[in-house]
């Protein structure tokens, strides 16, 4: 008898921890999903602005990189029209050569680029390449030789920095809970600008011959101008130039980056907080956790 109540109370007992237990357990459950939803809730709110007016940046320089996709090897015939004795396998090759001469020499400042985006400001790195990227490109059109066309697409590749900055601009401006958002642009504006740019330059080549309102044989006809017949690509490249203003004025007025520190860079091992003083700002880790950053 003894016995039976004994194992009854300590079965009692057990029973009662057995609740506590998952009482507790469930509390804690609750707790955990209660904290995923706030941390949910919790993302900072990105300066969409800003990421557009980087982006659009960045569709300058994929563009002039890429419009001569469609046109390059027309080009290249164009420049050796005299040469009759020029095979199709040579003029691959040159065409290669002209295509690869702007991201051969923008491999080659990247990281002059770099140093000057640290040292200067992202902004006005990005809005000094802009401006150099569209007026080479408007150059580029007027080459009347293969050897100009390869030297001023050359240096458009050598002052195109745009590549280089915008990765790093964007990491300024948002943080962990957003950056996927961020980043998540530069592929949109990568194939925009590689799908457009060679589409419109295949259009704009050629006026004199590919536009009908320039082809006197129909009625109504015009005289081509005597600039489209001494440069058939001009307009294939200018457009760009002509985009590129409304892109540096809204860059101009929008884009708000956060300047690179200048103090703390020369300090190595220097902490955020450092940094952030060297800026004449103060971002606290809780801010970006709880996401009041930007708020």
């Amino acid at each position: 008898m003894f016995r039976s109540s004994s194992l009854l109370s300590f079965s009692a007992i057990v029973g009662k921890r057995e609740k506590k237990l998952k009482k507790k357990t469930k509390n804690k459950m609750d707790d955990d999903d209660e904290k995923k939803k706030t941390k949910k809730k919790q993302i900072t709110t990105l300066d969409w602005t800003t990421v557009i007016a980087i982006q659009s940046c960045s569709l300058i320089s994929i563009m002039s990189s890429t419009f001569i996709f469609s046109t390059g090897i027309f080009m290249v015939k164009n420049f050796d029209r005299n040469n009759v004795k020029e095979d199709e396998a040579k003029a691959a090759l040159r065409c290669g050569l002209l295509i690869a001469s702007k991201p051969f020499f923008s491999a080659m400042s990247s990281y002059m680029w770099g140093r000057s985006g640290d040292r200067i400001g992202f902004k006005f790195n990005i809005l000094v390449s802009v401006i150099f990227v569209a007026a080479i490109n408007l150059a580029f059109g007027f080459a009347e030789t293969y050897a100009q066309a390869v030297w001023v697409r050359s240096l458009s590749g050598f002052f195109d920095g745009i590549v280089v900055l915008v990765k790093p601009s964007l990491s300024l401006i948002s943080d962990k809970t957003n950056a996927n958002r961020a980043f998540g642009t530069t592929g949109l504006a990568y194939g925009l600008g590689t799908s457009i740019a060679p589409a419109i330059a295949s259009f704009l080549a050629f006026p004199c011959t590919s536009w009908k309102m320039y082809d006197t044989k129909n009625e109504g006809g015009k005289e081509c101008p005597a600039l489209f017949e001494k440069y058939p690509f001009v307009l294939s490249s200018s457009w760009i130039t002509i985009v590129a203003v409304p892109a540096f004025v809204f860059a101009l007025v929008c884009m708000k980056i956060v300047p690179p520190t200048r103090a703390a860079a020369a300090v190595e091992n220097s902490s955020r907080e450092d940094i952030e003083k060297a800026n004449g700002f103060s971002i606290s880790f809780e801010m970006v956790e709880t996401g009041k950053l930007n708020q």
